[in-house]
This record gives C-alpha cells, sequence and structure tokens, in this order.
C-alpha cells in the first residue's frame, strides 16, 4: 500500500483517484481505533499552506515511526489515543489544515471555545474515516477559500472504498466554505488543461454508503438551505460521492 502523506494540491488528489480505482482490499471487520495492521499508514498531522504552523504529527502509526516519523506538539491542539479524540481549543489559522488518516469509525474532533481552520480532510484508505465533530464549540473552515487544491472544500471526506461518513453533534457548531479551486481535465487530444471549478463545503469521496441519510449525519440545525448530491463514484464500483452544494454550510448548535 502506498503512504499518503500531507496532501496540499490536486495533483495529490488525482494520485489518489487513479490509485484507487483498481483496488481490491476488503475494509477490516473491526475498525475501532487507528489501524495497525501491517499495512497501515494511520495518522494526524497538521500544516499550513503559508507555513505558519511547522508540518507535525500528533499521531504516527508504527509504519511512519519505522520511516522516521516523530510526533510533536501543537497548541491549542491534543490527541487523546486512549479515547481517539482529537480536540481544539480556540484554536485559530485560517490557513492551517488538519489531515487524518486510517484513524478508525470511533475517531471524534472535539471542539472547545472558537476555533478556525483552513480545512480538515479525513481518509478512510479502504480501514475508516470516519469524522464526528463533537464537544461544546465551534469551528470555521475555509472562510478565507484557501484550499484551492482539494476540491475547494472546507470539509474533505475520502473515504476511498470505506464505510465511512461525517457527523456533526447537536453541541457544536460548525460553518464550512466552497470555493474555486484548480484541477486538470483531459481533452479529446489526450492532453491535460487546468480548469477552474467550484468547489463545495462538504465533499465525501467514495463512501461505500448508499444514502445521504448515512453518509452525512447533521444532528444540529441546518440553516443554510444546503442541497446534497449523490452520485455513482468514477474509479470504484459500489461506491459514491457526496456533495453538499452551495458555497457555504451551517449546522448550529442546539443543545449544550
Amino acid at each position: 500500500m502506498k503512504r499518503k502523506m500531507l496532501l496540499s494540491s490536486i495533483f495529490a488528489v488525482l494520485l489518489i483517484a487513479i490509485a484507487f480505482g483498481n483496488t481490491e482490499t476488503t475494509q477490516a471487520a473491526s475498525t475501532k481505533g487507528p489501524d495497525t495492521s501491517d499495512s497501515s499508514w494511520a495518522h494526524i498531522s497538521v500544516a499550513s499552506l503559508d507555513e505558519s504552523v511547522e508540518t507535525t504529527y500528533l499521531y504516527a502509526c508504527d509504519n511512519l515511526k519505522k520511516e522516521g516519523i516523530k510526533t510533536g506538539k501543537v497548541s491549542g491542539i491534543t490527541y487523546n489515543k486512549k479515547t481517539n479524540t482529537l480536540s481544539l481549543k480556540n484554536f485559530k489559522n485560517s490557513y492551517a489544515f488538519i489531515q487524518i488518516n486510517m484513524m478508525g469509525s470511533d475517531f471524534t474532533l472535539k471542539l472547545n471555545g472558537q476555533n478556525e481552520l483552513g480545512y480538515v480532510c479525513a481518509y478512510g484508505d479502504s480501514y475508516n474515516g470516519n469524522l464526528t465533530i463533537a464537544g461544546s464549540g465551534s469551528i470555521v473552515l475555509n472562510k478565507k477559500k484557501v484550499n484551492k487544491g482539494i476540491f475547494g472544500c472546507g470539509i474533505f471526506l475520502g473515504a476511498e472504498k470505506s464505510a465511512s461518513r461525517l457527523s456533526i453533534s447537536k453541541t457544536c457548531t460548525v460553518t464550512s466554505y466552497g470555493c474555486e479551486y484548480e484541477t486538470y481535465e483531459q481533452s479529446d487530444s489526450g492532453e491535460y488543461a487546468a480548469v477552474q471549478k467550484q468547489g463545495a463545503p462538504i465533499f465525501i469521496w467514495a463512501t461505500k454508503y448508499t444514502s445521504a441519510s448515512k453518509a452525512l449525519v447533521f444532528n444540529g440545525k441546518v440553516t443554510t438551505g444546503n442541497t446534497i448530491k449523490r452520485s455513482k463514484n468514477a474509479s470504484i464500483k459500489k461506491c459514491y460521492d457526496y456533495t453538499m452544494k452551495g458555497t457555504k454550510f451551517i449546522c448550529k448548535k442546539t443543545s449544550k
């Protein structure tokens, strides 16, 4: 299995689509906690598009450690392996992003206070990439429209042939923006050319869930009237993509 490191451009996303188009891996029977198998590249990392935050791994599986990856600390962000919870406390950096890979069905992003990031991307890698956002705080994602590479999303979930979903608790508020991003399309002559497309606030890629109600679970109050588009994944059979249509998405807390 290929190693997945920090992704900051559409080129990396295109490579993922090509590589996983022929994947025949079977999802693990139990997917709680980070993947610890011999083929695991499970990790949590934090970086920034403007280099204001040095690339830091808050969790790295044994395979990554064998390759020399060391874990570190980022002020305002902590990971608890026992509860498989990544906590943010008043962390505000509109250019920073968090990447989560193969962290399991019980992974939670806990919000404390007011937070802001460029974007969050989670990957299942044929294991599980569930992203549950909870806590009593709030987060704003991609407000400055900085994510020009990974589908222009505030939240990207690359299920990658796993049964992965996005869930937002009723105890927190999540605001996510979509923006224009650059991708490459092949012409009839076989040449690739750069094109600009409008990104969505939320995009789920290649999940096994066949209905939007299972792929996206919002327990708070959605206030922006978005609609969800479901489409068959172009690369992986029996997997689906879900696009949150519109340029802004808000799910407000309804209880403490």
